[in-house]
């Protein structure tokens, strides 16, 4: 059955897009070509010595033109029709040299051997560099695959900063196709307010240094999409800049969960700061992690760092025993509510205060912390 051509091989951005069973060397690619033109270039150098007549040294002219044979075909037509035209040069080379009798059966043999023994090594030589290249062009097209199929999207900027080469994953994170990107000048895909940083970017990478950035870029629908950029300068032999590539994750989820985030911790940072009652997290063993600001003023400090030497069991409570009776019930119940007692403020001052607390445990029980509230009731206790 004749084999059918391959499609061309299409040249994108530096790499081959034709899969590597379908490259071939051989000009000719169905098989009856391939031998059908092993046999015409033997005919033909089989008529060679004829052209010639009886000049001088002609007697050299059928192994000669043989060999010449071989060569093409090892060149064009592939291993087995090499090794054809060698049997048919050597047959018809030899049916030449017998119509001179000045030829003994040991000078044909012997030339034979050297025309058989050069034969081989051009069929050999040829056999091996079309392997090579084999090789070669499936390496190359496993490289294009793994770009073409990478959950990364990639792109290739050349010297001047125009994209000579995105990937479709690329063209998917940027809502757009290959072709619309390629050869499209990179800050197309820029914000305004974001070109001098890229410039910035773009110089250190021309000048040998690799980083890992988010970077912001313009959707073909003008809506803007995040990623993480893995950028790097590709330098020639020469160490010439050839361009930057950069290797980019799509992460506008995350920036958008962490925008969430942002204003969510905004919102209760806000309320921690502004409510109006003493709010904290203590440790077991008597210490304060955080306090807003309305502890702090209720118990007369100034700052946060005041709390690092407060020890809650000696400097806050009057009656030592009101504490200990707290923890037990926080451990037997896990909270309370509404408890009333009296604390010391810094300055020596007697408060009266409300309070509202839990522990908080991690996965296997263990206490973390406590937190509760703070109400200053004082003057509503007097009264």
């Amino acid at each position: 059955m004749a084999q059918t051509r391959p499609p061309k091989r299409r040249y994108h951005g530096g790499l081959y897009t034709t899969p590597p069973d379908k490259v071939r060397l051989e000009l000719l690619r169905p098989a009856w070509q391939r031998y059908g033109f092993a046999v015409l270039v033997s005919v033909l150098a089989s008529l060679a010595p004829h052209g010639y007549g009886n000049a001088p040294g002609m007697q050299k002219m059928p192994f000669v033109a043989a060999l010449t044979a071989v060569i093409a075909t090892a060149a064009i037509a592939g291993f087995g029709p090499t090794f054809l035209a060698i049997v048919l040069g050597g047959a018809w080379s030899i049916a030449e040299l017998l119509r001179e009798p000045r030829f003994t059966p040991a000078d044909i043999i012997t030339r034979l051997l050297i025309f058989g023994i050069e034969g081989m090594l051009v069929a050999l030589y040829a056999w091996a560099a079309r392997r090579i290249a084999r090789h070669i062009a499936k390496a190359s097209d496993w490289h294009r695959r793994l770009l073409e199929t990478s959950s990364e999207g990639i792109w290739v900027l050349n010297s001047d900063g125009a994209i000579s080469y995105a990937n479709p994953r690329l063209a998917e994170i940027l809502g757009t196709t290959v072709e619309a990107i390629q050869g499209k000048p990179s800050e197309e895909f820029f914000f305004g307010s974001d070109l001098a940083a890229e410039r910035i970017r773009s110089q250190n990478l021309s000048a040998g240094q690799k980083e890992q950035f988010d970077r912001r870029l313009r959707r073909a629908d003008g809506g803007e999409v995040w990623v993480l950029t893995c950028a790097n300068p590709v330098f020639d032999e020469q160490q010439q800049l050839q361009g930057l590539l950069s290797m980019m994750t799509d992460i506008t989820e995350r920036k958008r969960a962490e925008y969430a985030l942002r204003r969510s911790e905004d919102k209760f940072r806000s309320l921690f700061d502004n409510i109006q009652q003493g709010v904290y997290q203590s440790t077991p063993a008597g210490r304060i992690l955080a306090a807003n600001p309305m502890l702090l003023k209720m118990l007369g400090l100034t700052s946060q760092a005041q709390f690092n030497s407060v020890s809650i069991a000696e400097d806050l409570y009057i009656d030592k025993e009101v504490r200990k009776h707290l923890l037990e019930r926080l451990e037997q119940d896990g909270t309370f509510q509404n408890v009333e007692y009296q604390l010391r403020r810094h300055d020596g001052r007697i408060i009266t205060v409300r309070e509202n607390a839990r522990i908080v445990r991690d996965e296997d029980g263990n206490i973390l912390y406590y937190e509760g509230t703070l109400a200053d009731i004082t003057e509503r206790h007097s009264l």
